[in-house]
């Protein structure tokens, strides 16, 4: 599929829709939890579609190379080959449910290295919207309660620091697209904070009071012997948030 910045997918549905970040998988390092991941993606696989959507944050892979950072060339259990092959094994039982996804840091290396862009060739192997590096997706949902539109911007992230400052950077998409929802990964925490902001409702005459909600997205590591556990890093635990866009005629947006 071509390369894309915005996707609309229209949803008639009367339940509540569920969106599934998922992301900083690093499928191949030695550290990565792989029963976690494929436990996680079977439960998604067998719910109804429709209503339960997934977008995917980057480094998916984790290409390790000699030129990259640290020591992770030495720590892969996989080639780049299988690495690739197991992301597609793992994702095509639930490719329709997916909206969208961007290109992470660990992905960059080897196009920076050979010009071979690895989310380009998992985007077509899977007939997927692919947005590089940032890309923006509407719900637009329709059903006999309401009929309403939810913005929401997927970055895959750059970023070091605790969760205060990977916050700090999340709330800075903002400043680039304006969305109900903000979606960064990169820093392997998962979080959540919002803020209200006031906005023009033409349609009404009034000011309204709005809300944007930003979150970290997750990842799927174990922590002892890994880089993080050698710069002493905070623990985060494995895992990845989920968001409700509740289908109750308001714009209610959820996350756990």
């Amino acid at each position: 599929m071509r390369k894309i910045n915005y996707y609309k997918k229209n949803i008639e549905c009367e339940e509540n829709i569920i969106i599934y970040p998922i992301g900083d998988l690093h499928i191949g390092h030695q550290n990565c939890d792989e029963a976690f991941i494929e436990d996680y993606i079977n439960t998604l696989s067998i719910v109804p579609e429709e209503n339960n959507r997934i977008l995917l944050m980057g480094d998916l892979l984790d290409c390790g190379i000699k030129t990259a950072i640290g020591g992770s060339v030495y720590e892969q259990k996989l080639t780049m080959q299988q690495q690739i092959d197991r992301v597609i094994e793992l994702l095509k039982p639930v490719a329709s449910q997916i909206d969208g996804m961007v290109q992470g840091n660990h992905e960059y290396r080897i196009y920076k290295e050979t010009g071979i862009d690895i989310c380009k060739i998992l985007s077509d192997s899977l007939d997927i919207p692919y947005f590089r590096y940032t890309g923006v997706v509407t719900y637009s949902i329709h059903n006999s309660k309401t009929n309403r539109a939810i913005n929401i911007n997927v970055y895959h992230g750059k970023s070091g620091g605790g969760v205060e400052n990977a916050l700090r950077k999340c709330k800075e998409m903002a400043n680039k697209v304006n969305a109900d929802i903000y979606l960064m990964g990169h820093c392997h925490h998962n979080a959540h904070t919002k803020r209200c902001f006031k906005q023009v409702d033409s349609r009404n005459n009034k000011i309204a009071d709005g809300i944007q909600h930003f979150v970290l997205t997750g990842h799927a590591l174990d922590y002892d012997e890994s880089y993080a556990d050698q710069a002493n890093l905070e623990i985060s635990v494995k895992g990845f948030p989920i968001i409700t866009l509740v289908n109750d005629g308001s714009k209610r947006v959820e996350i756990s």
